[in-house]
């Protein structure tokens, strides 16, 4: 695993729902268009070969990313439960800057919900900031692994 596929899948699940809105939109688009250029020609090829073929390398990418996020779908689903609320947490606050970024309140936060889960008090519940890096490389590391077996990094796709 290289360091581009980490991050390529660190950005994968920490933005997936912004990407699963993009494809969704982009996919009503597609299907508001292919009902607006209906012209009645036979055949399947209207207008020009670079058009065509930039057509397939859309529809590629869509396909591309619709794996992206049934990768992801099914990390969330497979990990455990303290996992799963690492990563929530871990997305809720992505964007948090400062000295110590999104560290300390997800610290905090997580004792307090593992806590609620586990009936325990939250000392016992509390991970230390190199824990909770542990916890992101394992689900990269796994992410990056099922990504892999999906084709996903394939020749050409290391940086999309």
């Amino acid at each position: 695993m290289t360091e581009t596929q980490d991050r390529t899948a660190a950005d994968w699940l920490l933005n997936c729902e912004c990407y699963r809105e993009s494809l969704d939109k982009t996919e009503e688009e597609i299907m508001h268009q292919r009902g607006v250029n209906v012209t009645g020609i036979r055949g399947s090829r209207h207008g020009d070969d670079t058009a065509s073929r930039g057509q397939a390398l859309a529809a590629d990418d869509l396909e591309h990313n619709r794996k992206w996020i049934a990768v992801v779908e099914e990390i969330e689903k497979a990990i455990p439960q303290h996992l799963q609320v690492f990563l929530r947490l871990r997305r809720d606050y992505r964007y948090r800057k400062g000295p110590n970024g999104w560290m300390p309140i997800v610290q905090h936060r997580f004792a307090v919900e593992m806590a609620q889960l586990t009936r325990n008090q939250e000392e016992n519940t509390y991970r230390s900031a190199s824990r909770l890096s542990d916890y992101w490389d394992e689900i990269v590391n796994y992410t990056v692994r099922k990504a892999i077996a999906e084709g996903l990094f394939s020749k050409g796709r290391e940086n999309r």
